[in-house]
């Protein structure tokens, strides 16, 4: 009798340790799934997000090199050679004093 006793004792452990480790990887799926689809959804967003970050660079390297090289290119030379000058204009030419014009 006593053998019979622990192997039932034994069988319900088994078993329900079986239930146990269903139940453990039924969640561990479930929660892998959930996070695929969550990048799922999010993939378009992400994609769009980069592209407008990268056109958002390019444009600002292309504002930086062109003001860069209206200010600093050929000016450079010029503030190097005439004493101080008052602004940058617009068109990246350096406006003097009028005493210094004539």
């Amino acid at each position: 009798m006593d053998v019979e006793k622990a192997l039932k004792r034994i069988g319900a452990v088994v078993a329900f340790g079986g239930l146990a480790l269903g139940v453990a990887n039924y969640l561990a799926t479930a929660k892998r799934e959930a996070e695929t689809r969550n990048l799922d959804a999010r993939k378009q967003y992400l994609t769009r997000q980069l592209d407008l970050y990268t056109e958002a660079t390019r444009a600002a390297a292309k504002l930086a090199t062109a003001l860069a090289g209206r200010i600093v290119g050929r000016p450079r030379l010029a503030l190097l050679t005439s004493p101080q000058p008052r602004s940058i204009g617009s068109d990246g030419s350096l406006a003097h004093s009028e005493s210094e014009a004539s």
